[in-house]
């Protein structure tokens, strides 16, 4: 029995001494970071690349061990129902289709003999397609109206004015033929005239220039190619459209008559996607308390997020990514890191994983943001930290300060060592004393 009783002391003795060793390392391990990465701040000129360099900044935190990224389908959400005014109301589908409407109740007037009604009908088809010409990614409506409007000139003896309306559907199909068991005689006759006089121009030289190469180039609603790009046509009124993703599109109706013409679309970014890109810039000085920052904490919030990743590319000799930490917690930005960058972006992948490197040795094992008072790190590879953090920063909140827990004081473990000697030997002590103390019976010297 004394020796169960002595088993039992000395597990317990056991588990005393090896409890705070295995909460020391439960709890020591860095605390996961929850970070959201939105969008990287780029030039009008690098608008295209956007999606590129933040691509390399999520997959580097990603490779990051405790680092827990929002989703991308919650952030996109997150933009798509809270800044509503960035995407305005795009009704050109909708005018498109009634525009088809319209030329289909201009066909079945004049297949009536109400001809004044399908002229009013195909007019109002013909410029509702010409006003959404940007939004046409395919000229055989366009051509259809301009070859019914033709027709119903034509019956109607307009035939200056039913001209000009072939005339247009050679300029935007040259190779265009009318069966001859669909039309009239005289509707064949104006149709082959008309094609035979502009078929006679001479071809023109025109030359589609952007200020972003690649830009995909439409004419009359149709593509021929990307910018830049030569092309020969037949002199007449044209519609030029350049439009490449994440810009604003250029178009102009231009008349070509000259032997050699160009055409210089300047591309501009969208003013909502780039107030979208301008929220995620690196903050410095009084734009660490812009009140746009509200928006950077609900995104936050709303993503299960508590540190937001601020990313800006600028030029000054060449092109350079800045990267930062925001705290929506405690309000703290981290200091800046930067990372010189290749020109066409060769080496983006390792750039991207240095960058975020070295933001992370500004993530205390807390979880918290590093104060930006706290000296620079050296950091391996050509990351470095620059600009807010060694200037004067405005009165924010600090971070609470990382405190020591109970096991990491050096005196704890003296205590603890010489609490469980005495408790084994006290244990020992007490199982003696109740094997030897009370009263023996000796019968021995009775018999």
């Amino acid at each position: 029995m004394n020796t169960e009783r002595f088993k039992i002391f000395a597990v317990l003795l056991s588990l005393v001494i090896a409890f705070p060793p295995s909460l020391a390392w439960s709890q020591g391990k860095r605390k996961e970071a929850k970070v959201v990465v939105g969008a990287v701040s780029v030039p009008s000129s690098l608008l295209s690349q956007e999606r590129r360099l933040r691509t390399g900044i999520v997959n580097a935190f990603h490779h990051q061990p405790g680092v827990q990224l929002a989703s991308r389908k919650d952030v996109d959400a997150w933009r798509k129902r809270v800044m509503k005014e960035d995407q305005p109301e795009d009704r050109s589908a909708e005018e498109l289709n009634y525009a088809r409407e319209l030329l289909s109740q201009g066909k079945r007037d004049y297949e009536q003999f109400r001809f004044e009604e399908s002229i009013q009908s195909l007019r109002e088809a013909r410029r509702i397609f010409i006003y959404n010409l940007p939004a046409l990614r395919s000229n055989r409506d366009l051509i259809d109206t301009h070859l019914w409007l033709g027709v119903v000139y034509a019956v109607t003896k307009k035939d200056s004015q039913a001209k000009e309306e072939f005339r247009r559907v050679v300029y935007l199909d040259s190779k265009r033929e009318l069966d001859r068991r669909g039309y009239a005689p005289n509707i064949l006759k104006l149709f082959t005239e008309v094609k035979r006089e502009v078929m006679k121009a001479s071809l023109i030289r025109v030359r589609v220039e952007s200020s972003v190469p690649g830009a995909v180039v439409y004419l009359n609603g149709r593509s021929v190619g990307n910018a830049p790009l030569e092309m020969r046509l037949l002199p007449g009124e044209y519609f030029v459209l350049v439009e490449k993703k994440g810009l604003k599109p250029w178009y102009k109706p231009i008349r070509f008559k000259q032997r050699i013409e160009t055409v210089r679309a300047s591309l501009k970014p969208e003013t909502g996607g780039q107030k979208w890109l301008q929220t995620f810039r690196v903050r410095e000085g009084e734009d660490q308390s812009n009140p746009d920052l509200s928006l950077l904490r609900d995104l936050a919030k709303s993503v299960g997020s508590e540190i937001v990743f601020l990313g800006s590319v600028e030029k000054k000799y060449k092109f350079r990514i800045l990267g930062q930490l925001y705290d929506v917690r405690t309000s703290q930005f981290s200091k800046v890191a930067m990372v010189d960058l290749e020109p066409n972006l060769r080496g983006y992948k390792e750039d991207a994983q240095s960058l975020v490197d070295t933001l992370m040795e500004f993530v205390r094992s807390d979880g918290y943001v590093v104060s930006p008072g706290a000296p620079n790190l050296v950091v391996p590879g050509q990351a470095l930290t620059v600009g807010a953090a060694d200037r004067p920063q405005p009165a924010i909140m600090n971070a609470p300060a990382e405190k020591k827990l109970w096991y990491e004081r050096w005196w704890v473990w003296p205590l603890i060592v010489g609490a469980g000697v005495g408790l084994f030997f006290g244990v020992r002590e007490a199982i003696s004393s109740d094997t030897s103390g009370g009263i023996v019976l000796d019968n021995r010297g009775n018999f």
